[in-house]
Parts: C-alpha cells; structure tokens; sequence
C-alpha cells in the first residue's frame, strides 16, 4: 500500500514538474510582433538573414498588417515588443498601458502622402472633400499637422476613417476624392488609379520626423537579455540596408509584394539609424499635440513615464 501509493505521488510529482516546466518555457519565450508592409524592412530582413537567432534566443516571430495591429497586439498581451509607428503608440500611451519605449529604429519626414484626384490642385480644394485615412495612425498625425501648416481647418475636411487595403478601389469608384497613407497603401492607389490621381503633398514636417519606434510590455522589461538580442539584431539590419540597398530591397520585396524598384524607393525616404535623440521626444510630443487638439486622444501623456530607452552594450 505504501509502495502504490509512493508509487502514485511520484507519478504526481513528475507531472507536476512537466507542467511547471511547461509554463516557464512559454513564459520566458519573448514574441516579438511587426507588420510586413514599408517601414518595418528592419524587421523583415533580420527575420529573413536570421539575426533575431530565434532558437538561441527564445523569441518568437509574428506578423501583422500595420502598426495599429502591432499596438493591439500588445495592448492585448498577445505580444511582448513590438514595432510600431509614433501615432499608435501616443494612443496606447494616453490610455495609460504599461509599455514602454525601449528604441527609435527609424525615422524619416517624407514617409507619409497625400494622393488626390488630379484636379485638386490646392490644399484649399480639399475643404469639403472626403478624405480616406486610417484613424490613430502615424499618418493620420501627419494629415493633422499638414492641415494646420497650410492653414485649412480639420473640421473643414470630410474624413472617412478607412482600412488602408481599401483605399485603392475606394479612389477608383469615386468613393473618395482623396486619401493619406504611408507605403504601400499611397504607392497601390497611384498604381490602380494611375494618370486620374496624383501627390498633391508629402505630409512632412519640420517638427516631425515620424520617429518609428520599439515598445515592450512592462511585465516583460526583465527580460533584458532577449530585449537587447532583438536590438542588436535591429543594428545588424539597419547596416545591412546601409551597405547593401539593392539586396535589401529584393529581400523585402518579396514579403510586401512590391517591385524592387518600389521597394527601394520606399526605403530611400526613411533615415534607417536606431538610437534615441531630442527630436525623437519632439516629434511624438507634435504628435500629441495634433492628436489631443482633434480629440484622438483624451488625456495627454507624460512622455518621460515611458521612456526606457535600451541600448546594444
């Protein structure tokens, strides 16, 4: 009898230590989450060369669609870091989520654009035209700051909230008279609609870099070592880009069903350099400001709380 049951509580015991065992593997696994579209070619191209060394590192890969996916991602913990552009991480900052900004990986001015009809000629033609653009995102930031610079009032501008997948055939059937977006949604309304619209601006801005960031959740920050495996292989990226843009074009045409061509025209609008400068803190603090004064956001957030900026030591 004791013999069955010692038995029985060793059997007990090994379970429960295959369980416990379980868990802390998947919970020291790290998931990083980014979108295969423009902007994130960092991203792709380490995936794709092997630098985030997954197996040796414990980190999982996954993808999504644009950064506001990315965001969601996180905000619902079904992701530990995650790179996204600086209009959806001010919207998770001003409701208060525990991320943080840990990297700037990217920066670039000329990455947002205004593809209209081609007979708006003006930013005065757009007063009570519709306008498609994805809400909360970087780009729609931009628009905001666009608007005030050329002195046309937002409230004066039909927006059409819209997913950028849509915007194309929206432009073609006269939907919309005109839509923002960054790479590739601008680039896929020139190439449906082609001689009927045109750039009627580049959204860039002296205040406004467009910073795109990395964030991590709070509760994963301890995970230091997998954070900075991911920055360092961010840093092996951005010097490939450096030295090789026609391969690291090919490589991330392949993944956002661009042309090389356009892909490498796309990554020539973005300064492809990780760190932390003043600017960067400028430029989300302009991206708060045009975000709160159109109510996207309710409360300003306190850009220091979250701020913990990594460094590849």
């Amino acid at each position: 009898m004791n013999s069955l049951n010692f038995i029985k509580n060793s059997v007990i015991y090994s379970l429960l230590l295959l369980l416990i065992s379980s868990c802390s593997s998947n919970d020291d696994e790290l998931t990083l989450v980014f979108p295969n579209k423009v902007n994130y070619e960092t991203f792709i191209i380490a995936n794709h060369l092997g630098y985030f060394e997954t197996e040796k590192n414990g980190i999982e890969i996954k993808t999504v669609n644009s950064g506001i996916n990315a965001a969601e991602a996180l905000a619902l913990g079904n992701a530990d870091v995650c790179a996204m552009g600086d209009g959806p991480a001010v919207v998770m900052m001003s409701k208060q989520k525990p991320v943080s900004i840990i990297s700037r990986y990217a920066k670039g001015m000329r990455i947002h654009r205004l593809i209209s009809k081609s007979g708006i000629t003006t930013p005065q033609a757009l007063k009570g035209k519709k306008i498609g653009i994805q809400m909360g995102s970087s780009t729609h930031a931009a628009f905001l700051g666009w608007l005030n610079a050329q002195g046309v009032k937002a409230e004066d501008i039909k927006v059409v909230p819209m997913q950028p997948k849509n915007m194309p055939e929206a432009m073609k059937t006269g939907q919309l008279d005109a839509i923002a977006g960054s790479e590739p949604w601008a680039l896929n309304v020139e190439k449906l609609c082609k001689e009927e619209v045109h750039e009627l601006a580049n959204l860039q801005s002296k205040k406004n870099h467009f910073p795109h960031l990395l964030l991590a959740a709070n509760s994963q920050l301890e995970q230091a070592d997998k954070i900075k495996a991911i920055i360092q292989a961010i840093d092996k990226s951005n010097a490939f880009i450096a030295q090789y843009p026609d391969s690291a074009a090919a490589i991330s045409a392949n993944y956002i069903g661009f042309s090389k061509e356009d892909a490498r025209t796309c990554m020539s609008r973005l300064n492809w350099h990780q760190g932390w400068e003043a600017s960067d803190q400028q430029s989300i603090q302009t991206t708060i400001k045009f975000f709160q004064q159109s109510n996207k956001i309710n409360e300003q957030p306190e850009l220091n709380r979250f701020l913990r900026i990594l460094k590849d030591d």
